[in-house]
């Protein structure tokens, strides 16, 4: 039995193509095709994303009617049809409500758990494993000390001053593509970037990780992909062959006297410079592409996982069985973390027939550091 995906929303032109691959019937062929799913049998219903219905309006593409009139009568349908719309499965890059989840109808899943943002957003995903390394310090020991901006500025602002502080490493709370990172040395380095990315902005502060594995000389780290399946009881699937990033300059440890740019704008843009620190301590792909040496594949910036772990195991007599145990373990322990959350909110936006199967199911990319005594470790990057 073919299924009918909606993926109209995402901004991902992969995402678009591969639902259209496998959805049961072709678009309509209209102006507004791109956001609509081609209904089954003979009655027309159709579901519109709400930001798709905007940009269409912004666009001229909608009917002329004004903007608040057209939404109002755009959520009047989309209510009346929510149980009997076309598609199964839909898919959006955002996070979800418990009203969206609530709207499913039989047999629709969709992508994303209500609260899953709780470890995909690092400075709740660091309250998250900080309350659980209260309360037991050796099973939740598998990520930097890290603190959360700007709560725990004061705690900070007295470690930095100290006569030999620490390096940390600095993000926004919901950057991605390694945007508005940060290497702080001094206290006058920590405010600087909360100036610049904003007194009271979210982010995170982790404990650097200056003795990483490295790999021919390059820092790099693992991408592991997790499905969730069901939170109550917790389901996970890891899919055993990932990706491994590599920087695209060799690593060289933070000094006091190197020069860095922590201008807050400063992420892709300044990644196009031949010779900066980022390519050399940041292992994302949107910066290490701008590298005029940038490749994928076999010896390249970008690696599949098991050609990374042949490589250390053959080079450097690695246990890479042990290793991923250990990744394993990680997950596990990182979404057993935030599981009563995830199962308190489902519960609360769906019915309690509905345990069996999930009508939710979440795909995350959880990206692990591996340290000089090959433990791997979380920097709180998960998607």
């Amino acid at each position: 039995m073919k299924m009918t995906v909606d993926a109209s929303s995402s901004r991902y032109s992969s995402v678009r193509e591969a639902a259209a691959a496998v959805s049961s019937t072709a678009p309509i062929a209209s102006p507004l095709a791109s956001s609509f799913v081609a209904p089954r049998g003979p009655h027309t219903r159709m579901y519109i994303d709400r930001p798709s219905f905007k940009a269409m309006s912004n666009a001229g593409g909608a009917p002329a009617a004004s903007a608040a009139a057209s939404a109002k009568a755009l959520d009047m349908a989309n209510e009346c049809y929510k149980y009997s719309t076309p598609w199964n499965i839909y898919w959006v890059d955002t996070s979800v409500s418990h009203a969206r989840a609530s709207a499913l109808g039989p047999l629709q899943k969709l992508n994303h758990f209500v609260g899953m943002t709780l470890i995909c957003r690092k400075a709740s995903a660091a309250s998250v494993l900080n309350r659980n390394l209260r309360f037991s310090a050796q099973a939740f020991d598998f990520f930097p000390a890290s603190w959360t901006l700007p709560k725990d500025q004061a705690e900070l602002t007295r470690l930095m001053k100290a006569h030999k502080p620490p390096v940390l490493i600095v993000k926004p709370s919901k950057g991605s593509q390694g945007a508005g990172i940060s290497i702080c040395r001094s206290h006058e380095e920590l405010q600087h970037v909360m100036q610049q990315n904003g007194r009271w902005a979210e982010g995170v502060a982790q404990m650097y990780i200056d003795r990483p594995l490295l790999l021919e000389g390059y820092k790099f780290d693992l991408r592991l992909y997790v499905l969730v399946t069901s939170c109550s009881p917790l389901r996970i699937h890891i899919y055993r062959d990932g990706l491994a990033r590599l920087c695209t300059e060799k690593y060289q440890v933070v000094s006091s006297g190197e020069q860095l740019d922590l201008t807050a704008a400063a992420g892709i843009a300044a990644a196009t410079s031949a010779s900066d620190w980022r390519k050399r301590h940041l292992t994302n792909y949107a910066i290490n592409k701008q590298h005029e040496d940038f490749t994928a594949g076999v010896d390249g910036a970008k690696r599949r996982l098991g050609h990374v772990f042949d490589t250390i195991s053959r080079e450097a007599g690695f246990d890479v069985d042990a290793l991923w145990g250990d990744c394993q373990q990680l997950i596990v322990k990182t979404l057993i973390a935030v599981q009563p959350d995830l199962a308190h909110a489902y519960a609360s936006c769906r019915p309690s027939h509905d345990a069996h199967p999930f009508s939710c199911f979440e795909l995350l990319g959880f990206d692990l550091l591996i340290d000089q005594v090959r433990s791997p470790l979380m920097g709180l990057d998960c998607l």
